[in-house]
């Protein structure tokens, strides 16, 4: 069954306001960051700044916003860890916070699928 534009509008909207209620204006930058590292835990940075299409300084200031860095105002969903087979690699994965506000954002996903019927 394919989503009309009005059911399509209505789930990113759902979804949109959930993100919202982590940070009021996240850019959709550091949105899609954080669905590479649920998609992909443990990636690296080079990997997540080739994805991202950014250079690694870049990628790594999206990420610094989305760890818990008390320098920054940043939002405390994932956390930067060295490779333990090399120590000169990062790597970036959901924390606790991080986990729970993907299921959150899973389950509006999944009830709203089942609204529709999908």
């Amino acid at each position: 069954m394919q989503m009309s534009t009005m059911q399509s509008a209505t789930i990113l909207m759902q979804l949109v306001e959930g993100i919202r209620e982590i940070h009021p204006k996240m850019e959709a930058q550091k949105v899609t960051a954080l669905c590479i590292v649920a998609r992909e835990p443990g990636i690296s940075m080079s990997a997540l700044s080739h994805r991202l299409g950014l250079t690694l300084s870049a990628a790594s200031r999206n990420v610094s916003l989305l760890t818990d860095d008390p320098k920054r105002r940043s939002l405390g969903l994932v956390v930067r860890y060295e490779d333990p087979q090399d120590r000169r690699n990062k790597r970036v994965k959901l924390n606790e916070r991080g986990e729970a506000f993907w299921q959150a954002m899973s389950r509006t996903l999944d009830d709203s699928l089942a609204l529709i019927g999908g």
